[in-house]
């Protein structure tokens, strides 16, 4: 687990933190919001400075506006039920054996995540590789 440590403010308020670890930065953003409270949030898709003072500034340009400075977004719907929809209507030879498959390996790993959180190809791979160590299932069906 990595802990988030302020190391780096730029200003005094409205402000950016830097925290998570070196390979893998974080930047936080502190505003004064329309309403007048002190928020930090995660500048979300900033990986320099440079971004995140951006993403500040945007806050701080929509405050000024009368808005709120960075929104709450809405919480993306899991695919486990898509999934379960989508496994039932199969009527390929093979259903039963997908179905089973499907229970088996893929609804324990992605059921839980977001469509946001599978449009790359890094989840991909680290089910791949956790296949292939776990050894439950063959490598011809991890590459089918």
């Amino acid at each position: 687990m990595v802990t988030t440590k302020a190391i780096r403010q730029t200003t005094s308020v409205p402000n950016i933190l830097k925290g998570g670890t070196r390979s893998d930065p974080k930047y936080y953003i502190r505003f004064v919001d329309a309403d007048g409270r002190r928020r930090m949030k995660l500048a979300k898709g900033a990986d320099t400075i440079e971004k995140a003072k951006k993403i500040l500034r945007a806050a701080e340009g929509r405050v000024q506006q009368g808005q709120v400075g960075i929104e709450e977004r809405t919480a993306s719907p899991r695919l486990g039920p898509l999934m379960n929809e989508w496994i039932e209507t199969l009527t390929n030879r093979n259903a039963k054996d997908d179905h089973n498959r499907y229970v088996l390996h893929l609804k324990p790993w992605w059921a839980d995540m977001t469509m946001a959180d599978t449009q790359s190809v890094a989840p991909v791979l680290r089910w791949l590789e956790h296949q292939r160590k776990g050894g439950k299932l063959a490598t011809g069906s991890v590459r089918h």
